[in-house]
């Protein structure tokens, strides 16, 4: 009698793996939705107003002008300081905010100036800018 114990492998498919067809489909997937996550990605993400950043460098010059400066006084609407032996005076002229030297000249810091407000402050000065906008920006300038 021939016995059945011939050796032979179970049959049928297995489920397991990719195939080329569920492979190209996941691809096509990824590369139409990526870049419409990029594009909702970039609404959502804000850039620094452009008047924020003008009135931050602002600060940022004035802090090294005073720096340098040997002298310095101020009244409320204005600053005045000593710098290379030539008197500087920062004011507001209408809408913008304006440097001049020796009384003459007519450099323009900033524009669309509401108010600029000079206070006096234990560690040095505090500047107070409110623009037209609305948007109200205070720092104190620390004078060595």
């Amino acid at each position: 009698m021939i016995g059945n114990d011939s050796a032979y492998i179970k049959g049928g498919r297995s489920e397991h793996g990719f195939t080329l067809v569920s492979a190209s489909f996941r691809l096509l997937l990824i590369t139409a939705f990526l870049p419409l996550c990029m594009l909702l990605i970039s609404k959502i993400t804000t850039v620094p107003a452009q008047e924020s950043l003008s009135v931050y460098q602002l600060f940022f010059i004035l802090q090294n002008e005073l720096y340098q400066a040997e002298e310095f006084a101020f009244s409320p609407t204005q600053l005045f300081y000593v710098k290379e032996e030539e008197k500087v005076q920062l004011e507001q002229y209408e809408t913008i905010l304006r440097r001049r030297v020796k009384g003459q000249g007519h450099e323009v810091y900033q524009q669309d100036i509401d108010t600029f407000l000079v206070q006096e402050h234990p560690q040095g000065i505090k500047v107070r800018l409110t623009l037209l906008s609305g948007e109200s920006y205070e720092r104190v300038l620390y004078v060595p």
